[in-house]
């Protein structure tokens, strides 16, 4: 990216960018689950995934499937249909927290 681009750079047009790169991650992530499914190669979707204890004895432990993004190590579905909400607020700009 030029100099001359990055200076024309919104947190509205970055935020777009960001949006659709996660939601690809996403999209490639799930379609990577239903071909390892599709080809009964179960260990390789249990490698996909981590265990995610309740941690507050109120919720319930969860095997999640990870989809491997930004800090920590761990991103459940959860994370990723927030960050693609608050992503898609900004781009409209309209900053939701």
């Amino acid at each position: 990216m030029t100099l001359s681009n990055l200076l024309k750079t919104t947190p509205e047009t970055l935020a777009i960018a960001q949006y659709a790169a996660l939601k690809t991650h996403a999209i490639s992530v799930l379609e990577d689950v239903i071909k390892k499914l599709k080809a009964d190669d179960i260990k390789a979707v249990k490698a996909m995934t981590y265990y995610s204890p309740a941690g507050d004895c109120m919720g319930t432990d969860s095997t999640c499937i990870n989809f491997l993004y930004g800090e920590p190590d761990t991103s459940d579905f959860g994370d990723l249909l927030d960050n693609l909400e608050r992503l898609n607020s900004i781009s409209l700009g309209n900053k939701k927290n």
